[in-house]
């Protein structure tokens, strides 16, 4: 019986202290009339439990910056200010109100909500400067999360022929490669965290077995772990002889493995692998650098069935001087495979940099077909980017986590991810999130724009 794909979320608080954007201040004038209660709907004010006849300190994280409180109080003893410890929250790109999006996220399931409306930039550098077409929001029978018509997110994991051929019996006279479908176009790389952080690995295993999609994983989990369908281990030459041992000693086998790209030996050993197990899917890992177009389309050529491109984690490219941007780099990308008629026959996996849901469909409208999620995972666990990352004194207690409580942060997030992309792909009047990839004609490029309007206005 067809059962639509459904994300069960619950609430799960932080185990820290939540660094709110706003504080509230109750001055000494205050009458402890209630009328603050009574005007906010987010229960920022309540009383105090053990005297009911004064009002308790206010709950600064659950703020929405409506103001109302601050404006009903008849004895004016409400102050608000940004919160000191806010502004240091983060950094230039993984910035405060992106780290306190994804707590609120993972905590609730739900989609953010600003009291005062969006105050933010409309452009700007990155993902800012990328606008998604929302022309179809006005249409009643695409409403998105609200169900009356079903959305899927589904995407495909694999390498597609680019025709079918019939012998003479009509039947298939080609083999079917191997394909996997996953029910949301994400999956979950390693964190970059220090070793001592490994541990939260098994709720990324787990938290991506209850989605049905996977976790990479490093060589070291692979024996350990129970969702070994919800797992792609991450190989090189070095390590490739320890997974062929355990995987002839367990009898089990994954459904896709991922290699580090080595130029002399990758060739080999996937050649290795597929001679070993035919229906293994096997994802060739590269970073985004200076001539990738080329290593990508020689790479398809060859037969690779899944690339994994990857940026650092502001979503930049590496090794080099003058690094181009996420966007620009998969739309490269993607029109290289175009150009050559052979992007269907690849499947394009993106990391690096994805730190909001919106980041989704719009790298996917740059080309991909689906991304991987690196530090936005941790930032989900309370991770708040610290300078110096230590695991014995993290102020996010990621060393006192449970995995139950871990799994069902990371389920959160992706469920208030995945309702986000459908309300997207609802006002673009998208029903398929497969047809989005690499439509361009859904979105308006900042610089592109600029170029247009001034070019000629500043050419002489």
């Amino acid at each position: 019986m067809f059962e639509r794909y459904h994300i069960e979320t619950k609430p799960a608080p932080l185990l820290s202290p939540v660094v709110s954007k706003f504080k509230i201040i109750r001055q000494e004038n205050c009458i402890n009339c209630g009328c603050c209660l009574r005007s906010c709907i987010y229960d920022v004010h309540q009383r105090l439990t053990a005297d009911p006849r004064r009002m308790a300190d206010p709950e600064h994280h659950l703020c929405k910056n409506c103001f109302r409180c601050i404006q009903e109080c008849p004895a004016q003893a409400l102050t608000k200010i940004i919160n000191p410890d806010y502004r240091t929250l983060g950094n230039n790109y993984w910035r405060n109100e992106l780290i306190s999006r994804i707590w609120f996220e993972a905590e609730t399931g739900r989609i953010p909500v600003l009291g005062a409306g969006y105050r933010g930039k409309f452009g700007g550098a990155g993902f800012d400067g990328m606008w998604t077409d929302l022309s179809e929001i006005v249409r009643p029978t695409r409403d998105g999360i609200h169900g009356r018509e079903y959305i899927n997110t589904a995407v495909d994991l694999g390498k597609k022929l680019p025709r079918l051929s019939f012998n003479a019996e009509q039947t298939l006279d080609v083999t079917l490669p191997p394909i996997v479908e996953i029910p949301l176009p994400v999956i979950f790389n390693p964190v970059p965290l220090p070793e001592s952080f490994q541990p939260l690995q098994e709720s990324f295993i787990r938290a991506a077995s209850k989605l049905k999609t996977f976790a990479m994983t490093p060589i070291s989990f692979l024996a350990a772990t129970q969702n070994y369908n919800a797992v792609i281990p991450r190989l090189t030459s070095e390590t490739a002889e320890i997974f062929l041992s355990e995987c002839n000693r367990s009898n089990r086998l994954p459904l896709i493995v991922e290699l580090d790209y080595e130029p002399k030996n990758t060739a080999a050993l996937w050649s290795r692998l597929k001679k070993t197990w035919p229906n293994l899917i096997i994802s060739v890992r590269l970073p985004f650098q200076p001539g990738v177009e080329k290593t990508v389309v020689a790479l398809t050529q060859q037969g690779a069935e899944v690339i994994h491109l990857y940026a650092d984690q502001e979503g930049k490219e590496l090794n080099t001087s003058q690094p181009r941007f996420l966007k620009e780099l998969v739309r490269s990308v993607h029109l290289s495979l175009v150009e050559k008629s052979i992007r269907d026959e690849v499947t394009l996996i993106v990391s690096g940099g994805i730190a909001a849901a919106e980041h989704i469909p719009k790298i996917i409208i740059c080309g991909a077909d689906l991304v991987g999620l690196d530090f936005s995972l941790a930032v989900a666990l309370g991770c708040r980017m610290c300078v110096k990352c230590s695991w014995t004194d993290c102020p996010a207690r990621l060393n006192k986590i449970t995995t139950d409580w871990a799994t069902q942060r990371l389920l959160n997030l992706m469920g208030a991810w995945r309702d986000q992309l459908l309300e997207i792909m609802s006002a673009m009047g998208l029903r398929e999130v497969r047809r989005l990839r690499g439509e361009t004609g859904r979105a308006i490029f900042q610089e592109e724009m600029e170029k247009e309007i001034f070019s000629d206005k500043f050419s002489g």
